[in-house]
């Protein structure tokens, strides 16, 4: 999804509880090369207004998810 429709959808629903949290990473086609400065204002150029993490990595040794510990709910 868009980082334009995700804002549509949260300002929209944000009222009735709907939580989005951002979590940029640029393992995945390069798309966030950005700093996270850059990141967040790119969002809000799109009119996403919902919290944005700082960038994170998800792939390889540096990964910052591990589904074998981290906690599902």
């Amino acid at each position: 999804m868009l980082v334009q429709e995700l804002g549509e959808l949260y300002s929209k629903y944000q009222k009735k509880g709907l939580v989005i949290l951002g979590f940029p990473c640029n393992q995945f086609n390069g798309q966030e090369p950005g700093d996270n400065k850059e990141i967040k204002q790119f969002a809000k150029s799109k009119g996403a207004d919902f919290p944005m993490m700082s960038k994170i990595e998800v792939n390889g040794a540096n990964g910052e998810i591990n589904t074998d510990k981290d906690v599902h709910v």
